[in-house]
């Protein structure tokens, strides 16, 4: 096969897997919303949606020391102003970020029946890949606890991104034969390979390409055929994904426009509006939007709209239709669109006052693509509160004072030195100020005693102590440990109890902070397994290991299983590993090893040492030889003694019973011996004796005369004498009776 010359590439950059769009703007719905009515409901929302703003601006100057919380400038005067709220901002971001980026995977799903743990599995490999290498997880959760801790709140938008190739390739002809059905080993074969490109794709896609185009052929006739190679080529056109993955992105809370009747709640939201930045370019690209020539790109500039807030600097504007930045607007909401009284899912774009996009929403839970957390919530609120809300008055009462403490030492002379007039005349102040020996007046006083030298004046205890207690104040209100006298021990004593007091409550305070953005991020990695379902390929192929590939089918996704974030913080996780390690003491050496095993591996994975825990799990240890040999002995020796021992007892009870027979025997034969005086002494046994000879002759006579009966009579016969009939009656009814 020859290799086919680079075919130009179509890239389609789109909301949805979905090739065709509606070609008109609005579909056919009755009762289709306009322009104006979605700017409506962002002028509804503008009101509330400003008051949350000038909340975070005023919390962001005040971390910033800008803007309203910059101290006045005043000549002569310090203007200095100390950022406690950054200072416990720049300590709260590692200990939120460390737990969620600390850990090899970030998700996990546990599976609600055993049915859904395949799913689950897999579901489990797509997430974490997906996090680890299509969306930055680092950025994705330094960003999110960022914006968690300035603002108060965190909104993370969901979406999806597919950009569809299309190349030609040279292809072989085939042609199909039909398999006798007395081919049984060839129908096995291709059986075998239908089965393994529905077992193991991976593997199917290296077979030889005539195996795969006999069994694809076969599986669409429903009937067995085999392809040979005809030795002709054609060029054929493939499609396929240069990318399929969803996004994430922490949104700018100032764009983000949220229905404020929702009392909190995201799921009771009717609408949400967000403004970014675009140009047409970029628009046209994605190939989902219509009416693109009718918007005036030239005109329009991220000026024009003093609602959204942008990080582009005022004087940068990029030339031309194609790259200039203007503001366009996503729209999200339920509407009644067909004038049956059923909300309906759309999504809707228009940039200046031009609709460019109408349709429903493309998310297969019909919900608004974002997740919403907060860093301390407030009730009946979708927004939360920073540590900047509570740390304001002590950042400006430190403030007042740290600049007072600079501007009594900046007013000062410091190291100047003072002379009375006419003490040195001019040659000897030349000296004097040159460093040389000098003359002096001793009738004017001694030089130590008339130079006056000028230092700083002493800082008063009281703006010392008054700055300590603010400090102090602001880590009690925090809970944030900066190292700097804020959080301790003195409340609670200055002992090892009071110290330990003030952890836990300080770690509490994190890991409440902890288990809210945890949440978030396992709601993001809920929706993003909704769109993988919807959205995925048939097949991707996920790296687990450096050598081990998984095949993540879209069927085997499908499944009932809760996704999770299990976070802790590092103060957690070392109380959990010192009560691991009390209790590895507690127990002592004298435990099964295994037991003293698990517990260690469990320390080491609470430490962050993954390496040393699976080393520990999957560790056996090798016995000494000579204690292995000393065993052995030991345990050949107690087994012969207890060889000895149950051989003694064999023959013990071997003796025990030939007495006890010997016993029994004597007491027959003396029982026999007893029995047979008893019979002599009464005649018994000459009776028996006697009886016996008359039996005999009984019989005896009995024979004669029934051979004489049987004898035959005649010539010959001999000659019987008379027998009695008495004798014959009897001996005949004897015979009768025997």
């Amino acid at each position: 096969m020859t290799t086919p010359a680079a075919a130009p590439t179509e890239v389609t950059y789109v909301s949805k897997p979905s090739d065709v769009f509606p070609e008109k703007l609005q579909p056919e719905w009755s009762k289709a919303p306009t322009i104006f009515d979605l700017k409506a409901d962002l002028t509804a929302a503008k009101p509330s949606h400003d008051l949350m703003v000038q909340n975070v601006q005023r919390w962001r100057d005040h971390m910033h020391c800008e803007g309203e919380a910059a101290p006045r400038k005043v000549k002569g005067r310090s203007s200095v102003t100390p950022k406690l709220i950054r200072k416990h901002a720049e300590w709260r971001y590692p200990s939120l970020s460390e737990p969620f980026l600390g850990q090899d995977t970030l998700f996990t799903c546990k599976p609600r029946t055993w049915e859904d743990t395949k799913a689950a599995q897999q579901a489990q490999i797509l997430l974490n890949y997906q996090f680890e290498t299509v969306i930055d997880k680092v950025d994705f959760i330094d960003d999110l606890v960022r914006a968690a801790v300035d603002d108060g709140t965190v909104a993370v938008e969901l979406g999806w991104c597919q950009i569809v190739n299309t190349r030609k390739e040279i292809v072989p002809v085939y042609a199909y034969y039909p398999v006798p059905a007395s081919e049984a080993e060839v129908i096995e074969q291709l059986q075998a390979v239908m089965a393994l490109k529905s077992e193991n794709p991976n593997e199917y896609k290296n077979l030889d390409p005539a195996i795969r185009a006999s069994a694809e052929e076969s599986e669409r006739l429903q009937q067995f055929v085999t392809a040979l190679d005809t030795g002709e080529t054609q060029e054929i056109e493939v499609q396929f994904y240069e990318a399929n993955h969803p996004t994430a992105e922490v949104c700018d809370l100032r764009n983000l426009y949220i229905d404020p009747s929702c009392n909190g709640k995201l799921d009771k939201a009717m609408f949400s509006i967000r403004s970014f930045e675009t140009n047409y370019g970029e628009m046209k690209a994605k190939g989902i939007y219509k009416n693109l020539e009718l918007v005036p790109w030239e005109q329009l500039t991220l000026l024009a709209d003093t609602d959204h807030k942008s990080n582009t600097p005022q004087d940068f504007q990029m030339a031309g239709k194609a790259r200039n930045k203007v503001i366009g607007y996503k729209y999200h909401g339920f509407r009644d669109i067909r004038g049956d009284g059923v909300l309906v899912s759309i999504v809707a774009t228009w940039v200046g006052d031009i609709l460019v996009q109408l349709e429903e929403t493309p998310f297969p839970d019909k919900k608004l693509p974002y997740v919403i957390g907060s860093l301390m919530p407030k009730r009946y609120s979708l927004f939360g509160e920073p540590d900047a809300e509570l740390l304001i008055e002590n950042q400006q009462t430190v403030g007042a004072l740290t600049r007072g403490i600079v501007d009594l030492m900046g007013r000062s002379a410091n190291a100047q030195q003072g002379i009375p007039k006419g003490f040195l005349d001019i040659p000897n102040q030349r000296r004097f100020e040159a460093g040389l020996d000098y003359q002096y007046n001793p009738m004017l006083g001694r030089p130590d005693q008339m130079l006056v030298q000028h230092t700083f004046p002493a800082i008063p205890n009281s703006a010392l102590d008054m700055i300590a207690l603010n400090t102090q104040e602001a880590g009690s209100l925090t809970g944030v440990q900066t190292f700097n006298g804020g959080v301790n021990g003195d409340a609670y004593g200055d002992v090892a109890a009071g110290v330990k007091g003030v952890l836990a409550a300080s770690s509490k305070r994190e890991t409440s902070i902890l288990r809210r953005l945890a949440k978030v991020v396992s709601r993001v990695g809920t929706k993003v397994t909704q769109m993988n379902m919807a959205f995925l390929s048939e097949e991707e192929v996920v790296r687990v290991t450096n050598t081990e590939f998984v095949t993540v089918r879209k069927e085997d996704i499908q499944g009932r299983y809760d996704i999770r974030c299990d976070v802790s913080s590092a103060e957690a996780d070392a109380a959990k590993s010192q009560k691991l390690a009390f209790m590895l003491q507690t127990i002592g050496p004298n435990v099964d090893f295994s037991v003293t095993k698990k517990i260690m591996a469990e320390i080491a994975r609470l430490d962050k040492m993954e390496t040393l825990a699976h080393d520990l799990e999957t560790y056996e240890p090798q016995p000494d030889p000579i204690q292995e040999a000393m065993q052995e002995a030991a345990l050949a020796e107690i087994q012969a003694k207890t060889a000895k021992l149950k051989a003694e007892a064999a023959e013990a009870e071997a003796r025990a019973a030939y007495f006890v027979a010997q016993a029994r025997l004597n007491h027959s034969t003396a029982d026999k011996k007893d029995l047979e005086f008893v019979e002599e002494e009464t005649g018994t046994t000459h009776a028996r004796e006697m009886q016996k000879h008359q039996s005999q002759a009984e019989a005896n006579q009995d024979l004669e005369v029934t051979k004489a009966l049987l004898s035959p009579k005649g010539e010959g016969a001999p000659n019987l004498p008379q027998i009695d009939q008495a004798i014959i009656f009897n001996a005949i009814s004897r015979n009768r009776d025997n």
